[in-house]
């Protein structure tokens, strides 16, 4: 058992160097991944390469499976906190805007009005069904026309109803 050779050192080293899945760097992974932190932040906490990243997730499937699921831990805590906040009737008010937006949602202020749905007036809309009537007025769209007077919700009645 004489001294390692030169190949021999090389050899230890990289294995070394592969196996830096330490329980210390899994605690530190933990830790990272919590705080549901990016792959490049990640890496940059523990130590290691974004590559040596993914070939531990594609080594360690069940570990990084369980890693995973702590990313979701912010927003578990952030429920937690509204769901302690909800005595205040503000917080209470706001939460169920949000839960249940057709019963308690009042009015939303839209600071980009490009974004938002533009509202048809009554003599806008029976200005648009006259012109789809004419359109579909011709011999090849005398069903459509049935189909959209019957769906027509201008308030006029169907010349075929009076």
């Amino acid at each position: 058992m004489g001294r390692p050779t030169k190949k021999e050192q090389w050899r230890r080293r990289i294995s070394e160097s592969r196996n830096k899945l330490t329980p210390e760097v899994i605690t530190k992974l933990e830790i990272v991944y919590s705080y549901d932190a990016t792959n490049q932040e990640i890496a940059f906490f523990v130590g290691v390469s974004e590559r040596t990243l993914y070939n531990w997730r594609v080594k360690n499937k069940t570990l990084f499976e369980r890693l995973d699921v702590l990313r979701s831990k912010p927003i578990l805590k952030a429920r937690q906190t509204i769901m302690r906040s909800l005595k205040d009737p503000k917080i209470a008010q706001w939460y169920l805007e949000r839960k249940s937006r057709i019963e308690f949602f009042l009015e939303h202020k839209n600071e980009n009005p490009s974004l938002s749905a533009p509202t048809v007036s009554l003599e806008d809309n029976q200005a648009i069904v006259q012109i789809m009537t004419k359109v579909l007025m011709n011999e090849d769209n005398k069903e459509k026309l049935k189909l959209f007077k019957h769906h027509n919700y201008s308030g006029e009645k169907d010349e075929a109803e009076t």
